[in-house]
């Protein structure tokens, strides 16, 4: 799994399910991915996923009205999926919020239908610190960003999610 240049294994077998949890993240901590044991991974054909990776976006869809990107992430494989759901810990700067805004949420883009769809299951951490994060599960991989709501507009619902498993653990071993 290699996160916007810094690459970490764990232990998957031929068939593409995790025989322990793992965790991999950027060198600067910004993007973080927790993949639990037993988890199934496999590409847009149903195959075994060989690699995983995660970069700043380069193109990056309009926001729906009213929003602006704070920060866009590509990963891929674009396709891929996760059973059961994968974590994802993104920080951002809650410099980049409008003046007086404290609403974030996190976003995906569904290409099928050419739009960015709202992840309800997503938690936001620490709003105003050094510490600002979204986390949030996912079962696919795609375009992900956090995204800021203009004053006026209406912000999504807050969401509530199960607490997030105990710290970053490397593992070594044949991977992905």
């Amino acid at each position: 799994i290699c996160i916007m240049g810094r690459c970490d294994t764990g232990m998957v077998n031929t068939l593409g399910t995790a025989l322990e949890s793992f965790w991999a993240a950027s060198a600067d901590k910004q993007v973080i991915v927790y993949i639990p044991d037993s988890t199934r991974m496999k590409d847009a054909g149903g195959k075994r996923l060989s690699e995983i990776w995660v970069n700043l976006s380069d193109s990056v869809p309009a926001p729906p009205p009213g929003h602006r990107i704070l920060t866009a992430y590509d990963f891929g494989p674009e396709g891929a999926t996760f059973d059961p759901s994968i974590r994802i810990t993104l920080k951002f700067d809650p410099a980049e919020l409008y003046a007086g805004q404290y609403a974030v949420a996190v976003y995906y883009y569904d290409e099928a239908a050419g739009a960015w769809q709202f992840i309800t299951n997503s938690l936001i951490e620490d709003i105003e610190g050094e510490e600002s994060q979204v986390v949030f599960n996912t079962g696919h991989f795609t375009q992900f960003a956090i995204m800021s709501t203009e004053p006026a507009a209406t912000a999504p619902p807050a969401q509530s999610m199960p607490s997030v498993p105990s710290g970053p653990q490397q593992s070594g071993g044949t991977g992905v």
